[in-house]
């Protein structure tokens, strides 16, 4: 059966397609069809993220659109669970070729809603327009009682994960060469937020500053170094290193530390705390560093200690 073009359906019947698939949920008093949406909070306070994905820059042309609705929700609901808060809605604005046909709105919107129910959020509203390639810009709306800043942590906190890192950027070196570690692809491709790890780590108040892993271990460690007035040291020993990861790094002869250190997009949560938090929670905990007067960041390895240059995702380098 073919697929109309965009072009041929049209701005208005796209916009009806889109409010047909996404019902309201709980706390939406009017959703998508009027000039805003009515949505009900309690007396937390609000969270607003907004992300934008282009092509070419963000995602590669040869990304699935389902992947690419799925991946467009996480990063954004990535953001709300480093607050410590609990996403509650979203909007989604699109620029599209008109050329793109019907099927690949329909596949995007699956792969969206398909995250968006797993965790409860409802899209309420968005925006379209015509564009020359393809730019998704995620907005999501959350709610914590008191959020987690990055501007907390404390000398003697502890550096904890919770989970892998390395494998989405080692994923992405395999999408650019065609080199088959599906397990890595997909990391890349479809990450899973850490939604209700940051509910519960938010509820805790045992968390003194947190992030998440979107531009590489070190990058975000910084930022939150920076905001907090510290400095850190990171364990390279300690790095929760997947099996995928260090199969994938033998058999290419590269380094999974540079994955782990350097790599973004795992989306994992980044966070400081007292000492044996790791036995408080019901999740994984993995210990990697530690907090530290002065400023700078500062790598253990092979029984030495030596500054780390500052590596990550910049858009404009």
């Amino acid at each position: 059966m073919n697929s109309k073009r965009l072009g041929e359906v049209g701005e208005f019947k796209i916009i009806e397609k889109i409010r047909e698939k996404f019902l309201k949920g709980s706390g939406v008093e009017v959703g998508i069809g009027d000039d805003t949406a009515v949505l009900k909070v309690s007396n937390s306070k609000l969270l607003v993220t907004v992300d934008m994905l282009v092509e070419g820059v963000h995602f590669l042309p040869s990304i699935s659109p389902a992947d690419l609705g799925w991946k467009s929700l996480a990063v954004s609901l990535s953001d709300i669970s480093a607050m410590g808060g609990k996403p509650l809605f979203s909007l989604l604005s699109l620029s599209l070729p008109s050329h793109l046909p019907e099927k690949w709105l329909d596949d995007f919107l699956a792969g969206w809603r398909e995250l968006a129910e797993l965790f409860g959020v409802s899209l309420v509203g968005g925006d379209l327009t015509k564009g020359e390639r393809i730019i998704v810009d995620s907005i999501v709306l959350g709610e914590a009682e008191k959020p987690v800043l990055r501007s907390g942590a404390r000398v003697g906190d502890r550096i904890y994960l919770t989970g892998s890192i390395g494998d989405s950027s080692a994923g992405l070196h395999c999408l650019e060469r065609g080199l088959d570690y599906p397990n890595l692809i997909r990391k890349h491709l479809r990450p899973m937020p850490r939604v209700k790890e940051g509910i519960r780590i938010g509820e805790s108040g045992k968390v003194h500053s947190m992030i998440d892993i979107s531009d590489g271990l070190v990058g975000d460690l910084a930022h939150i170094c920076e905001e907090s007035g510290v400095g850190a040291v990171i364990y390279s020993d300690k790095l929760p290193l997947s099996a995928d990861l260090l199969t994938f790094c033998r058999e290419q002869a590269l380094s999974a530390k540079e994955f782990a250190l350097f790599g973004g997009e795992d989306y994992e949560l980044l966070l400081t705390a007292e000492a044996d938090l790791a036995e408080f929670f019901e999740f994984p905990l993995y210990e990697i560093g530690e907090i530290r007067e002065g400023g700078g960041i500062f790598l253990h390895d092979n029984g030495e200690e030596k500054p780390i240059e500052r590596r990550g995702f910049d858009h404009f380098r």
